[in-house]
């Protein structure tokens, strides 16, 4: 039985799965940060910023300072606020940063007889790019 959901028009409500339904609403969210990380025992610094960063203009506000020993590092999040990631890779030819954000943004979706929370800016990619 299909019946008309909105943007989930087309879902078959008797076989929905729900499990990917966020049913209660979040008021934050694990955020993941990935990192470049060459060898296993690299270290990554990196710093997380509540704001917009700007190369030419003033560093947002500090939320965290950290070290990474993985590609994947995460992270909750309060919703309603750009966020900023600053790592730090050292080579030998010098130092160099890789720069990402996102805003992290939440939205009520009616499926079928469920409200459910889609999110987004749920990732930052501060990697290095080739």
């Amino acid at each position: 039985m299909l019946i008309s959901c909105g943007d989930y028009a087309d879902v078959d409500c008797e076989n929905y799965d729900y499990g990917t339904c966020i049913g209660i609403e979040p008021d934050s969210f694990d955020v993941e940060i990935l990192l470049t990380q060459l060898n296993d025992s690299e270290r990554i610094p990196f710093t997380i910023y509540k704001g917009k960063y700007d190369i030419f203009g003033e560093e947002p506000v500090v939320y965290l300072k950290d070290t990474a020993v993985s590609p994947v590092y995460i992270v909750r999040l309060a919703f309603g606020y750009d966020y900023s990631v600053k790592a730090e890779y050292k080579r030998p030819s010098g130092t160099i940063y890789a720069v990402d954000g996102a805003y992290l943004s939440k939205k009520d979706r009616d499926v079928c007889d469920s409200v459910c929370w889609e999110i987004d800016g749920e990732l930052i990619d501060a990697r290095l790019k080739n």
